[in-house]
Order: structure tokens, then C-alpha cells, then sequence
């Protein structure tokens, strides 16, 4: 197990052309003739980067969503790795915990800890593991050993954006929420340096306003954390807008027939379903089922601080572990070490910054998602699939029953894609079992569905 090693956030690509482009965007607003003409005159122009830097000083950021660049993360912390995902203009790849052995990925280990913290420390982590290869050999499923891995493991993904979300990204590790943590802050300073050289001079007016972002993070402190308490996920509709925004949908139909709510949802332009928010509080979602959620980019998701967790100490018990005698007190006694390790840490006056790492992926979290429903049609398509994880699962179920007592039947449609789409996009992997969603949706829904196969 690899502990020393650094982790890195590299910028792997760029593409140089996109410069070009976006040194034509920050002309075109003054200058006569058509984009591609201008972008023309652009290509391999010696002023294209004193132009960008002069466009992006008076305020206009927008140019540089031109520009793309790839990054790695190598042998970061799985809380780098939320950190970042976080950010919703960006797209993601994330080793899969549900499917990669995580026995020897090894763990974050922080600088300048004293002789006794560092041993403690290193202790602790150990044994999680430990416990981890335990429950594997145990049989049971990688997706539900893992929430004893503490969020000190180390994690590979990575990610594209475009220069201005970098930019943020980069100013928020640096100057704001992520500022507090030596992991965050290093990774941030690297990709600050490698940007520059890339596109120079454009940070001056990104940095001030991230003090607010700091002071609006920095508020948990924790004496001592509780026994743990073992809960399950559940969800709550706390708002939305359906019953205003039917007459939109309809349109010009008097009334909407079943026929019509089926063709809006399959078509690759449903805007109508934009105009429909849904404002979900899913409380005790766990860690690792945070994960799932944060990748759908297309919504609003209210995380609060990841030290919150602790103050709770709240745990998922899964079915496979708590069936199995040997493995749950292999799993309560993991959790238990852990709790003594952070509270002795406390009175030794570990800093708050290096408690995250001891969270662990059972402990769970209170979390509020606002989807329109474009983007919660296919969440729910993805994530209520026999072959989704059963904790996201369960919740995306939850959501659907939820809308449905809105009285639209817009959402009596919602479903795995199987049975709202009439296809299984699983291919060799799929679970053979279509038909088990009828307990989840009408007999009359599934004879609609049948008419447009």
C-alpha cells in the first residue's frame, strides 16, 4: 500500500486551436464580417493571447469557455474527489467503487503530523482497510465493504472543462471553501501554475470574492463525536412548481392525453419539462451514495460540510452485511475503532481541516437536489435500473412516488428505461428482469408503453 506518494492534478490536453476561437469571440462583438471570416484572420494571430488577456480584464469571461482542457487526477483523497465533482460545468470519470478492489489503492497521509498522531493515524487506516479485504473475503459486494473506507483513499478520475470553469475551480481550492485543507490547497497551486503557463495573466479579478465562499464553510467545530446510530435514507418532496406549469405543458391541448405526455418525454427536445422543478431533501444518504447523486451535472445539489457528518455520526447497515453475523461485527467494530480514534485525536487537538479523512462511506449526510424534470426523467431512467446500486436506487424510487402524488400524469411514466424508453441500454450486462418493474408502475401505464414500442 502506496502512502507517501503525492497525489497529482494534471492537465493531460488543452486544445491550442481553441485559442484561436476564442481570440475570434472576443472580436466579434467590434469587428465587421462573418464568425468565420474573423475567425480566420484569427488563426495563429501573435496577438491572440494579449487580446484574451485584455477581453478577460474588463470583465468578459465568457471568451475562454472556448477553450478545453483534459485533467488526471492521480492518487488524490476520495474528498478531493468530491470536491471536485461538485463542480457542475465539467464532465467526470470516476474509478468505480462498485466494481474495482480498493484493498491496496493505499491512503492520504498528511504532512507534519507528530510521531504519536501519525502512528495513531496510520493505525486507524490499516485496520479500516483491513477490514475492508475481510468483508471482501466474506463475499460480500465491493459496493458494500466500501463504506468502511475512510475518506482518506486514494481515488483516480478524471475531468474536462472549460478554461473559465478551471478558473473557478482552481480560485475555489485556492482562495476559498477548499483554502482550508493542505491537500486541496496544494492541488489547486499546481493547477494554478500549470494554467498559467498555458494562458497567463487572467487570475487578477477571480480571486476576492472567494472569502465569502471560505466563511460560509467554516463554522463546523466538534468537541466530540457520538455513538453512531444506524438509519436509513429516505426523502421528502419539499417543493414544486407541477400543477403551475401543466397549462405550459399542455399547451395548446385542452387536455393532455397519455399519448402526449409519452411523446414529450421520449423526444430530444423536451424543453416543456424544463419549466418543472422538483426540490427533493434526501436526508442520511450516505458518502458513497453521495457520489452517485453528485454526477448528475444537471441540478442544484445543496451538500453541507463534510464535517457534519461526524457531528451526527450517522451509519447504512446494509442488508448483506447486517445477515451476515461475522461481517457486521467486523463492521460495527470498525466503526466503533474509528469513533475512538477521532475522539482521542480531538483531545489531542487534531485540527479540524484532517478529521474529513476519517470520515467514513456509511457515514451519511442530509443533502436538498432540485432537478427540472428533463434531467429527473433521466436520473430516474438510470438510477431506479435493477442493476443501479441498491442505496440510489432506493431513493430514486422514493423521488418517483413522490412526484407522482403531484397529480400530473407526467410522472406515472417515470421509470428504468426499460419501461419508460422500452429499451435496455445494458446490453450484455442487463439483469433479464423487465418485468419486475410492474410492481413499480400500473397495468394501464404498461399497456401505453406497449402502443409505441
Amino acid at each position: 500500500m502506496t502512502l507517501n506518494e503525492n497525489g497529482r492534478g494534471s492537465i493531460i490536453n488543452y486544445y491550442s486551436d481553441s485559442f484561436d476561437i476564442a481570440a475570434a469571440a472576443g472580436r466579434i462583438s467590434t469587428t465587421f464580417g462573418s464568425a468565420e471570416n474573423i475567425y480566420e484572420k484569427s488563426k495563429g494571430n501573435s496577438h491572440n493571447l494579449d487580446l484574451i488577456s485584455k477581453v478577460l480584464k474588463s470583465g468578459h469571461m465568457s471568451i475562454i469557455e472556448h477553450i478545453y482542457f483534459n485533467l488526471a487526477f492521480n492518487n488524490v483523497s476520495v474528498f478531493v474527489e468530491q470536491f471536485i465533482i461538485e463542480f457542475r460545468l465539467a464532465s467526470f470519470t470516476v474509478q468505480s467503487r462498485r466494481y474495482v478492489d480498493f484493498s491496496n489503492v493505499g491512503y492520504y497521509l498528511p504532512d507534519n503530523l507528530s510521531k504519536n498522531i501519525l502512528k495513531m493515524y496510520n493505525d486507524n487506516m490499516n485496520y479500516l482497510f483491513d477490514c475492508y479485504g475481510r468483508l471482501l473475503e466474506l463475499d460480500i459486494p465491493k459496493e458494500d465493504a466500501r463504506f468502511v473506507l475512510p475518506y482518506c483513499f486514494k481515488s483516480n478520475f478524471f475531468c474536462t472543462c472549460n478554461a473559465r470553469e478551471l478558473m473557478h475551480i482552481i480560485c475555489s481550492m485556492i482562495y476559498g471553501k477548499g483554502s482550508d485543507y493542505p491537500e486541496i490547497l496544494s492541488l489547486g497551486k499546481s493547477l494554478k501554475e500549470q494554467f498559467e503557463k498555458v494562458l497567463p495573466n487572467v487570475f487578477e479579478k477571480e480571486c476576492g470574492k472567494y472569502i465569502y465562499e471560505k466563511k460560509r464553510f467554516g463554522n463546523v467545530y466538534i468537541s466530540k463525536i457520538p455513538k453512531p446510530t444506524f438509519v436509513e435514507s429516505n426523502v421528502e418532496l419539499i417543493s414544486n412548481n407541477v400543477l403551475d406549469t401543466i397549462d405550459l405543458i399542455n399547451q395548446s391541448n385542452e387536455e393532455a392525453d397519455i399519448t402526449s405526455y409519452l411523446e414529450l418525454l421520449l423526444s430530444p427536445r423536451s424543453r416543456e419539462l424544463e419549466l418543472i422543478s422538483l426540490v427533493y431533501r434526501i436526508a442520511n444518504i450516505s458518502m458513497a451514495g453521495l457520489t452517485h447523486l453528485t454526477r448528475h451535472r444537471i441540478q442544484t445539489l445543496i451538500i453541507p460540510d463534510i464535517l457534519s457528518t461526524l457531528e451526527k455520526n450517522n451509519f447504512i447497515l446494509p442488508d448483506s452485511i447486517k445477515n451476515n453475523n461475522t461481517a457486521k461485527s467486523l463492521y460495527l467494530t470498525a466503526i466503533e475503532k474509528n469513533n475512538e480514534c477521532v475522539n482521542e485525536l480531538i483531545h489531542l487537538g487534531i485540527s479540524k481541516e484532517l478529521l474529513v479523512y476519517f470520515v467514513l462511506s456509511g457515514n451519511t449526510i442530509d443533502v436538498i437536489s432540485s432537478m427540472n424534470a428533463r434531467e429527473f426523467f433521466k436520473f430516474s431512467c438510470l438510477r431506479t435500473c435493477n442493476r443501479a446500486q441498491w442505496e440510489i436506487r432506493r431513493i430514486a424510487i422514493e423521488m418517483i412516488a413522490f412526484a407522482r402524488k403531484c397529480n400530473n400524469p407526467l410522472f406515472m411514466h417515470f421509470g428504468p428505461s426499460c419501461y419508460s424508453t422500452g429499451i435496455c441500454p445494458e446490453g450484455r450486462m442487463t439483469c433479464g428482469k423487465s418485468g419486475e418493474v410492474k410492481r413499480f408502475f400500473s397495468a394501464e401505464d404498461l399497456k401505453y408503453l406497449e402502443t409505441i414500442k
